[in-house]
């Protein structure tokens, strides 16, 4: 109950994602901001990004002092240097904190906010991050199931991105976009099955986004 979290305007953790896993609740934030494609996770499955930069391993979206550059931010780093993790064989949340960060110190007074009040419950400012997580993790499901839906039926294909900056060429790989000839052909019995599941939303936003590259190069 002595500790408190300071709120961070310093996006300089993020310096390193070209790619930033997203929500379909955000998609109409981001792309006016940033194209938003498909890339596997460290599990394998496809997941939804927005593409941050054409290079590995570079955010051009956060400045060298850690301001954020563009309109939004996206949920996955505004709960930082929070992050809730899933109790191994089990399915209890635990939330956690990056430790690294600083933000999670002792005693501190306002601007911070206080983890836990008097009575050692869960303080207001704790409350409201939780809650936030659990949005996340409702909107993460749909997320999930729409882009599974979109694997099935075949419609992935590589987008292998090709940008010349006067006599160099860089080429991005490792992202997918949707085959919108095979997508043009489908059934409508698929058709509303992606409309049931929030694919159509997904692909759509994806198909919109694509003129945010213009932006990144």
């Amino acid at each position: 109950k002595d500790y408190s979290v300071t709120p961070t305007k310093n996006y300089g953790f993020t310096q390193n994602d070209n790619l930033c896993t997203i929500l379909i609740a955000e998609l109409r934030n981001l792309i006016n901001q940033t194209p938003v494609v498909f890339a596997k996770n460290a599990l394998g499955k496809y997941e939804l990004c927005a593409l941050q930069g054409l290079e590995d391993n570079k955010n051009y979206l956060v400045g060298d002092n850690g301001i954020w550059k563009g309109s939004y931010i996206p949920a996955h780093y505004r709960s930082y240097p929070f992050i809730m993790a899933t109790e191994k064989n089990s399915d209890k949340k635990i939330l956690c904190f990056d430790e690294t960060a600083g933000l999670v110190k002792k005693k501190e007074k306002p601007p911070h906010f206080k983890l836990f009040n008097e009575e050692a419950n869960p303080a207001e400012h704790t409350l409201k991050i939780l809650e936030f997580f659990k949005s996340i993790d409702e909107n993460r499901k749909i997320t999930e199931k729409a882009v599974k839906m979109i694997d099935n039926e075949d419609l992935l294909e590589d987008w292998t991105i090709k940008i010349k900056t006067g006599s160099e060429e860089k080429v991005i790989k490792g992202i997918k976009k949707i085959n919108f000839t095979k997508f043009n052909s489908l059934n409508p019995k698929i058709l509303s099955s992606l409309k049931d599941v929030g694919a159509l939303e997904v692909i759509f936003g994806h198909y919109f986004s694509m003129n945010s590259l213009e932006k990144l190069v």
